[in-house]
């Protein structure tokens, strides 16, 4: 996995940060990285992109290696 950095308007990283402290994430990564498969499979859905993503099965398993590499920090 690479690092990447970006910037997001404060009340965008606020609205994250309000979802991870209810527990609907596990970070802030955990959470752009959802959101970034999401849209890359919303644009390969409307032929913008050809290459299939993971299937959901794969996303899910790379989902919970996310969670439990988080949780044991």
């Amino acid at each position: 996995m690479r690092i990447v950095t970006f910037k997001l308007s404060e009340a965008a990283l606020e609205e994250i940060d309000r979802l991870v402290r209810e527990g609907k994430y596990a970070s802030r990564s955990e959470f752009i990285r959802i959101a970034v498969y999401e849209k890359l499979q919303r644009e390969r859905s409307s032929g913008s992109i050809e290459r299939p993503l993971a299937s959901q099965h794969q996303r899910s398993k790379y989902i919970v290696r996310v969670l439990k590499v988080e949780d044991t920090s």
